[in-house]
């Protein structure tokens, strides 16, 4: 009976080490595929600077505001490049979108800009842009819910205090 009692031991703290392991490598790799989204999210945020700063040049006969937009262009990107976590970049992404408001291009203002090639196909490239970024924001925004819920989930949220995982966040829903 001792035998059997000590096998069982054995066996049950085998399989919670086992499971340990499983909850580890599951909850690495979904923060790594959190991260990675992230880094995608970035890169478009900083394409998404420089289609602007080309506008900006493109239309520098038409925006009285040139030198203006081009100050705060270069004050927003330098706060993007040093933001620390997806939160930060999001908010200075809709920073931008916010400021490009006030400075709407009128394009029926100056014919040869509503003709101009070139200039359409930057304002699509934006719209398209805007698009892709809404739509990765969201996906990223799922991810993190998704494995914060994995890791305050039971038995899940023991192993996680056990391992000192914690939840990340992704700002503004």
């Amino acid at each position: 009976m001792q035998h059997f009692i000590v096998g069982l031991m054995f066996v049950i703290i085998i399989a919670n080490a086992g499971w340990f392991v499983f909850f580890y490598n599951k909850t690495v790799n979904k923060k790594t595929k959190i991260e990675d989204r992230w880094k995608n999210i970035y890169d478009l945020i900083k394409l998404k600077y420089d289609i602007i700063e080309n506008l900006v040049k493109k239309t520098h006969c038409v925006v009285n505001h040139e030198e203006e937009i081009r100050i705060w262009l270069a004050h927003s990107r330098s706060k993007l490049l040093k933001a620390q976590t997806p939160v930060e970049a999001i908010k200075i992404s809709g920073e931008l979108k916010e400021y490009l408001k006030t400075f709407s291009i009128d394009k029926t203002w100056n014919k040869d800009l509503e003709a101009d090639p070139d200039f359409l196909q930057i304002c699509i490239q934006i719209k398209k842009l805007d698009e892709k970024l809404a739509l990765k924001q969201r996906i990223f925004k799922e991810e993190v819910f998704l494995y914060n819920k994995s890791i305050n989930t039971f038995p899940n949220a023991i192993a996680a205090k056990i391992m000192n995982i914690r939840e990340l966040h992704w700002g503004d829903s």
